[in-house]
């Protein structure tokens, strides 16, 4: 069993490792299968990002299909 320590030390060195700007450039016609791989990879970094805790899967999944939306149709 961890101590709060330990669960404190390892969600710090998690936000160190993800502290990176991810860019990413996007075809603006995406196919279908290319369009969900790129959600699910950005649904799983918000999951990650939070340190996966559970009950959030859908709204990871809904800004993940927003954030890939408005990169492939080059809205800001």
């Amino acid at each position: 069993m961890r101590t709060q320590s330990q669960k404190t030390d390892l969600k710090t060195d998690r936000e160190k490792r993800h502290t990176n700007t991810i860019t990413m450039t996007v075809v603006p016609n995406v196919a279908a299968v290319d369009h969900h791989s790129m959600v699910a990879e950005a649904a799983y970094y918000a999951a990650e990002r939070r340190g996966f805790e559970p009950g959030f899967e859908l709204q990871d999944w809904l800004t993940a299909e927003h954030e890939i939306e408005t990169i492939s149709s080059g809205r800001d």
